[in-house]
C-alpha cells in the first residue's frame, strides 16, 4: 500500500511539476522573457531531478528488502543447524 500511494503521490508531483513549468513558461515565452529552448532546459533539469529522486528510493526499497531477505535466510539456516552467525 505504501509503495503504491508514494508512486502515486511521484507521478502527480512529476505531471504537476510538468504542467507548471509549461504554462509560466509559456506566458513567459509571449511576454519575450525567455525563449523556447530555456523552457525546455528547465524540463530538462526537472526530469533529470525526478530520475535521481526516484533511483534513490528505488535503491532505499531494494536495500529493505534484501535485508529483510537476508534475515529469513540467516534464520531459517540457524534453525536447521546449518550456520550460526
Amino acid at each position: 500500500m505504501r509503495n503504491a500511494l508514494s508512486n502515486v503521490i511521484l507521478q502527480l508531483f512529476g505531471y504537476g511539476g510538468f504542467f507548471v513549468i509549461l504554462t509560466v513558461g509559456y506566458g513567459l515565452v509571449l511576454q519575450g522573457m525567455m525563449s523556447l529552448a530555456e523552457v525546455m532546459y528547465c524540463l530538462q533539469i526537472r526530469q533529470s531531478i525526478l530520475a535521481g529522486m526516484l533511483l534513490l528510493f528505488n535503491s532505499m526499497n531494494n536495500i529493505k528488502a534484501n535485508s529483510v531477505c537476508a534475515k529469513r535466510i540467516n534464520n531459517l539456516l540457524e534453525e536447521e543447524g546449518v550456520y550460526e552467525g
